[in-house]
């Protein structure tokens, strides 16, 4: 649902989401502007506001559309606003330091294994602020109990490929490729799926098309976790390990002596990956539209039951809407 509508604190009409693949793809480019992972908060609290308040607030039709753009970078649909770091314009950014050391201390099990437990923590993180079930409420004490697992899983995965690939006859950068996927594919379903399992376990809020929220539905959240891990977990993943190393092929292919400026080739390859990681997420993200439109009759017999209660029985929508998460 239109972040708009759930700042407001009211129904109001909901944009129809963009139906076609180009269209979603040019919407979450504008999200993922950079200037979003630098607005306040007291901005982007300002930004719901005119939102809310539309022409009628005295705004011109700049700053709306402005405010706009900072509501949907900087506010989950929820009302809640993300926290700087944990924005979809600041992933790829937040990510370099995490590539770099991974590059840097490849050789080493130790290093390795701090590098991968600070990335898994960060994406955890960056699943529960992002993910549907934030807009059911926030409470540290569960989302400490869904970070704990999902690190040490996760972790687990990491260390479990790093002693196949070691145990491995045969040798080889393709290998090196395909098992550095399997394991950050693996981990990265692990830790998804225990990040955000409360979507699954508790549901997540169903609204009708003018943004009433209905009813709370299990089978609402898991088909949002569904998507994220198809996009997220595997696909991303995949263009952000295959993009960069063919770039880099084609650049040492044009400069032979590349290898030897090892500081040059090093920032060049930190380079292509943060590129591919800025287009890559919201082109894999735009694969399926934010918000989920379900048919009423997919919803459990509980959810049903409950939007019954609340909007009556001759008054149930033909379909639901939910916000999927990233």
């Amino acid at each position: 649902i239109a972040a708009a509508v759930f700042a407001s604190g009211g129904p109001a009409q909901v944009t129809p989401p963009p139906t076609t693949y180009a269209a979603r793809l040019r919407l979450l480019l504008a999200k993922d502007d950079i200037r979003m992972a630098f607005v306040r908060r007291a901005e982007a609290e300002r930004a719901q506001r005119l939102v809310a308040l539309g022409s009628e607030g005295g705004a011109s039709e700049v700053e709306l559309e402005w405010a706009r753009r900072v509501v949907a970078g900087t506010t989950h649909p929820s009302g809640y606003v993300i926290p700087r770091p944990l924005r979809a314009a600041a992933y790829p950014f937040m990510n370099v330091p995490l590539v770099l050391g991974c590059l840097l201390f490849s050789q080493s099990m130790v290093l390795l294994c701090l590098v991968q437990m600070i990335n898994q923590t960060f994406n955890a993180i960056f699943n529960i602020a992002n993910g549907a079930g934030i807009a059911s409420g926030f409470k540290k004490r569960k989302v400490v109990r869904d970070l704990i697992p999902a690190l040490m899983a996760a972790c687990g995965m990491i260390l479990l490929a790093q002693r196949v690939e070691r145990a491995l006859p045969w040798r080889g950068s393709a290998t090196s490729l395909l098992v550095a996927y399997l394991s950050v594919v693996a981990a990265g379903v692990v830790n998804l799926t225990l990040s955000r399992r409360s979507e699954c376990t508790q549901g997540v809020l169903v609204s009708d098309a003018a943004g009433r929220p209905l009813a709370t539905s299990q089978a609402a959240g898991r088909a949002g976790v569904a998507r994220a891990l198809i996009t997220r977990s595997l696909l991303l993943p995949l263009v952000a390990l295959v993009t960069p190393t063919v770039l880099m092929a084609g650049v040492e292919g044009l400069v032979p002596g590349l290898k030897q400026w090892k500081v040059v080739a090093l920032l060049l390859e930190i380079l292509f990956i943060a590129a591919t990681l800025a287009i890559g997420l919201p082109a894999c993200v735009a694969l399926f539209p934010a918000t989920v439109r379900m048919p009423f009759g997919a919803l459990e017999r509980s959810a049903q039951a409950e939007a019954r209660r609340t909007v009556g029985d001759g008054r149930v929508p033909e379909h639901v809407f939910v916000f999927r998460g990233l």
